[in-house]
């Protein structure tokens, strides 16, 4: 796909990209890094909505139409249309707009790139006898939202000797209060392949559960710009530093839970890289937060100094 893209994707086209997630950002900042006439449409009210608050996407938002892209949120695509290729797309307001402001009818364009998300593709194993494997007769158990493999904290199936990794799979999640996650993402397809590996091979000592910290990260590298996340984005988000100078860290607050966290610099990786180690480390860390040390966290105004409380903190209580 990214071969196609890139054969035809010449300065001074009009591109147009559908969808406001994680592959619509990465992909329309390329196209306008290479002189594309860019416009991206979102059927929700705000960008990565499934990570970002409104507060933090605005940031995202404010910094893609600084470089160029025009950005048509609350719109649906209906139609595309086209002889040899796509020439026109027809737009209307999405289900959750209430603006006064319709988006235009129709939209003209030379190529179009639909980044609509994912589910797992696990359809050889749905039928009437659920999950079965091959015609064996034998069942996999699906997990009945996701439609993933439902494996248990080893990625073993309900079935003998049989394992499955990667984005198929509905997988328990140790600590930062459990739960099952289907996860997307080449770190953990990467991570579970080498755990099952090893524990088909017998690897001595190998009985650890199979311990995935929810990652997502981004870098645009003409902007300077890149952020990471670990955890979950579930609870209260209390942010460090000034959001619009695009150098700030957020965490992710749930009773005396660290769930989630993210830091975002515009001055390259390089600069960052003790910062995400850190943050890293913090939502790892499972440190209870109390009364004192939320006191606490709210007047720190870096990352570092973060970690310093909860250092602080855990060496205390131990």
């Amino acid at each position: 796909d990214v071969d196609a893209l890139r054969a035809v994707a010449t300065a001074g086209k009009k591109a147009v990209v559908i969808g406001g997630g994680y592959i619509g950002l990465e992909v329309s900042a390329c196209l306008a890094i290479l002189g594309l006439d860019v416009t991206l449409v979102a059927r929700t009210g705000h960008l990565l909505p499934k990570l970002f608050t409104p507060e933090l996407s605005k940031f995202f938002e404010d910094l893609w139409t600084a470089k160029g892209v025009k950005i048509l949120k609350h719109t649906e695509v209906t139609s595309l249309s086209g002889d040899t290729a796509v020439s026109s797309l027809a737009l209307s307001p999405s289900s959750s707009s209430s603006s006064s402001s319709p988006p235009p009818s129709t939209l003209p364009c030379d190529l179009v790139v639909a980044g609509l998300g994912a589910v797992p593709n696990t359809k050889l194993f749905q039928g009437k006898e659920g999950g079965e494997l091959g015609g064996s007769g034998h069942t996999l158990e699906l997990d009945p939202t996701t439609k993933a493999i439902v494996v248990d904290a080893h990625l073993r199936t309900r079935l003998e000797d049989v394992f499955a990794i990667g984005d198929v799979v509905s997988f328990p999640v140790e600590g930062l209060g459990g739960g099952r996650r289907v996860e997307g993402h080449v770190t953990h397809a990467r991570a579970s392949g080498l755990y099952t590996a090893r524990s088909m091979l017998g690897k001595s000592g190998h009985t650890e559960p199979y311990a995935y910290l929810p990652l997502l990260y981004s870098r645009v590298d003409p902007w300077g710009l890149c952020w990471k996340f670990f955890g979950h984005n579930d609870g209260q988000l209390r942010l460090i530093g000034k959001v619009k100078s695009g150098d700030f860290s957020g965490f992710w607050l749930n009773g005396d839970e660290i769930r989630g966290g993210i830091h975002c610099t515009l001055k390259g990786e390089s600069t960052a890289k003790e910062a995400f180690e850190i943050l890293r480390e913090v939502v790892e860390g499972g440190v209870a937060l109390d009364e004192t040390a939320r006191s606490l966290f709210d007047e720190c105004t870096s990352i570092q100094q973060v970690a310093e409380v909860l250092l602080n903190r855990k060496m205390h209580e131990a």
